[in-house]
């Protein structure tokens, strides 16, 4: 028996490129699977364990400045004795029932200017404000403390710490007490910082207690602060309310839920989270800024996100892959046997059954075998360093490397029996029939051309749509960023408090406000929006509207503008009429243009037209600045916006998910152009007789060609258009399924240039493949036609 297993490893070694080339599939797609499907199960792993022991909200409330405007009369009331506003010379006999808006707006900014030096006015103020819907809704809430810090190179978010919702994850260490501080890991390790040594703010060192993971609940297109993934100058720093009063920096005020959300403000979408009108929970909530849900919260979410993601993408190609490659294992037996066809028939007559026979030839399955334990074992070591790349930039807690049962009951037991399992049984039926030999008859013939013929234009459109959708997708970070910049002539944008009507020089001024969209082309809207609208001036050279004209701001004064975000939201094209409702009055616009905005749903109106809608009539105000400064903080701020730091956040968001699929499509389309390579030698072999008597008539190398090849180029052609179609689609739909998972809008631009590259490429691999395979069969001796005979 042994000398018939020596004898299948001599015809192993002496078609080694045939075994490399079955080799190298296996080992792809045992490494692809062993490297993503434990990645995704170790991604999932630390955020489940973190929502259910860190009792995560289920949504959080932000709330904004005190406006008298929205205050009821006890809490005005209130805060005229907590911050003895009666004895402020400005404010004396101030009536607030026959104050004017300006002189509402003025006792507005002092309050809010000096809010932050009368904590317990804090709590009195939204304690009372969120008890409404503490007693109306089954919601439980806990009231938190943030604020931004940045010295020097550093930023520091600085949060209270909990006793209830949002227990920090604790890594190492102790939980602080008194003026102690709790900061990420992965900041100490990159600053050389261990628990009990100093850290130094703002002048004044804070003792280590210990190490946490606490995720920013902050969306990046809606958030205030400059927080990106960079653990190396970026932290967050948990302590007492004591301490953080002790930095003497405004703070926000949050309010974390636990609860049933939906009962609160309804079954939410992406575009719903800032488009709601909080005023139906009375009068009061017209101060809060967001309502958040904890599933639009990416740093919990968008590691299973990309995980799910990346995890479709292998189910879809990796899937077909393993069906390509189970057909080309079936072809490659069936020639490995019937090479051997000859051999089998002596050694059968020589005294040996079909079953040694058999078992033989499984020295290729069990040489194939090995090699994908060989690669699924380098595949979890990838794995592991691919899980160290998304727990460093979400700044995960780190867990044990463990790997599933069923994954590798799929990717190392399942595929090792599929395979000596086949072969043994091909090989015991190809044995049995050995002696037989079956007529082809044309129906056979024809289906077998018409099959042969569906197997080349499959395997080409394969390709084709990997090629395409690499190239739609190659560009679609950098345009949104060209896009999302494009007119966007300032560093930061500044939200202040208040109104103001002083002229500032370090920058221009704008008006923003909430408004609701009523009816859009006067059909009125079920649920009403909140959308976010902004005044400019026509003149406005900071921020330009459309294709970054000035003069495309002059279009302000025939109608209102809308954002690409919004445009995409809402359907909303140019032409529509809007119906938009402030303070109680309604009023109709025009849409007289798409602006290039990806980032934010709003409205764009002329400055004075937006003054008059919110009743400014007397004189203009703004409550908003555009400057070329990189503002950090500013006086009467609650929000400060760089745009490039968003448009980056993007970028890395998506970063490892780019890499993993780029890989992923670059190994598919190596391994299916490999395979037509396969599958276009077996055809020209099935035509061998063919080929050989047109070779012995004198046909030369370049009409063979032409005639076994001439209609593979065209397939590849009529392929490609095909793909075109498919690629198109399936790009619209993946940032289709990006928009409603995370709200943010791409812009699909086709690079026609690339696509006819990518034509060329693929007309260029298939030549190259079918004259490598015309060339290897037209060196075969003509001696083959006799033998054949």
């Amino acid at each position: 028996m042994h000398l018939l297993f020596h004898d299948q490893l001599k015809k192993i070694k002496k078609k080694p490129f045939e075994w490399f080339g079955l080799a190298l599939i296996v080992a792809v797609v045992s490494f692809t699977f062993m490297t993503v499907k434990p990645l995704s199960e170790r991604l999932e792993a630390p955020i489940d364990d973190y929502l259910i022991q860190q009792n995560v909200e289920d949504f959080h409330i932000r709330v904004g400045m005190p406006d008298f405007n929205y205050l009821s009369g006890s809490q005005r009331f209130d805060l005229y004795l907590m911050m003895d506003l009666y004895l402020h010379p400005d404010f004396v006999g101030f009536n607030d029932r026959t104050a004017s808006p300006y002189e509402m707006n003025q006792i507005t900014v002092y309050v809010q200017e000096h809010i932050y030096d009368y904590p317990e006015a804090v709590k009195h103020l939204y304690n009372s404000m969120i008890q409404r819907v503490t007693d109306q809704y089954d919601i439980t809430f806990e009231l938190n403390y943030a604020l931004m810090l940045e010295d020097d190179d550093y930023y520091f978010r600085v949060l209270t710490l909990n006793d209830t919702i949002n227990l920090p994850y604790l890594v190492d260490g102790a939980l602080p007490e008194g003026n102690q501080i709790a900061i990420f890991e992965s900041f100490a390790l990159e600053n050389d910082l261990a628990i009990g040594d100093a850290l130094t703010i703002k002048g004044e060192a804070y003792e280590i207690s210990g190490f946490v993971y606490a995720p920013d609940f902050l969306l990046p297109s809606l958030r205030s602060t400059s927080m990106l993934y960079d653990p190396t100058v970026e932290t967050i720093v948990i302590t007492s309310f004591d301490t953080m009063l002790g930095f003497r920096e405004p703070f926000r005020v949050f309010y974390q839920g636990k609860g049933d959300f939906s009962a609160l403000a309804g079954t939410f979408d992406i575009t719903q989270i800032m488009q709601s009108d909080w005023q139906v929970f009375g009068r009061n909530m017209r101060m809060i800024e967001s309502i958040v849900p904890q599933e639009y919260n990416p740093r919990i979410v968008a590691a299973s996100f990309e995980s799910q993601l990346t995890e479709t993408f292998v189910t879809l190609f990796l899937g077909l892959f393993y069906a390509l490659s189970v057909g080309l294992i079936l072809l490659f037996i069936k020639r490995w046997i019937e090479h051997q066809k000859e051999d089998l028939i002596i050694l059968s007559k020589l005294g040996y059954s079909k079953h040694q026979l058999a078992r033989s030839l499984l020295m290729i399955s069990m040489s194939l075998s090995v090699i994908l334990v060989l690669f699924g074992l380098l595949g979890l070591y990838f794995s592991n360093l691919t899980f160290e790349l998304y727990a460093r930039r979400y700044l995960m807690p780190h867990i044990p490397f463990t790997v599933s049962f069923m994954t590798l009951f799929i990717g190392f037991f399942l595929p090792i029996v599929f395979i000596n399992g086949f072969t043994y049984g091909y090989c015991l039926t190809q044995l049995t029939n050995i002696h037989k030999t079956q007529a082809m008859t044309r129906k056979k013939m024809r289906f077998k051309m018409r099959y042969l013929t569906l197997m080349r234009s499959l395997l080409l459109m394969f390709v084709s749509v990997l090629l395409l959708v690499s190239f739609l997708g190659r560009d679609l970070i950098s345009d949104y960023q060209a896009q999302a910049l494009q007119g966007k002539h300032f560093e930061s944008m500044v939200y202040l408090n208040h109104f103001d009507d002083t002229p500032r020089t370090e920058g221009e001024v704008f008006l923003y406000g909430n408004i609701n969209l009523v009816a859009v082309n006067e059909t009125f809207l079920s649920d009403r929006r909140v959308v976010q609208s902004y005044g400019f001036k026509p003149d406005q050279t900071l921020y330009r509207l459309i294709d970054d004209k000035v003069s495309s701001n002059q279009l302000l004064e025939s109608g209102v503008v809308v954002s690409t975000h919004f445009s995409v939201s809402e359907a909303i094209n140019v032409g529509d009429e809007l119906m938009v409702e402030v303070f109680g009055d309604r009023f109709t616009f025009t849409v007289v243009g798409v602006s290039d905005e990806l980032v934010e749903s709003a409205l764009y109106f002329d400055f004075e037209t937006l003054n008059r809608m919110h009743g400014f009539t007397d004189q203009l105000v703004y409550n908003g600045y555009f400057t070329n400064e990189a503002v950090s903080s500013a006086i009467g701020a609650f929000r400060i916006v760089n745009y490039r730091a968003i448009v980056e956040e993007v970028e890395l968001l998506f970063t490892v998910t780019n890499r993993v699929i780029t890989a992923l499509m670059l190994l598919s389309s190596v391994l299916a152009l490999f395979m037509f390579y396969y599958f276009i030698r077996g055809v020209l072999f099935e035509h061998l007789d063919t080929f050989l008597t047109l070779k012995a008539f004198g046909y030369l190398p370049h009409e063979t060609f032409y005639v076994f090849f001439k209609k593979t180029f065209i397939e590849v052609f009529i392929t490609y258009i095909f793909s075109f179609g498919l690629a198109y689609l399936f790009m619209q739909f993946a940032l289709g399924y990006l928009y409603n998972a995370l709200g943010f809008v791409f812009v699909l631009n086709i690079p026609y240039a690339m696509v006819f590259l990518g034509l060329v490429i693929l007309i260029s691999c298939v030549g190259f493949i079918t004259v490598m395979v015309h060339r290897s069969v037209s060196n075969l001796p003509l001696s083959l036609v006799l033998k054949k005979a």
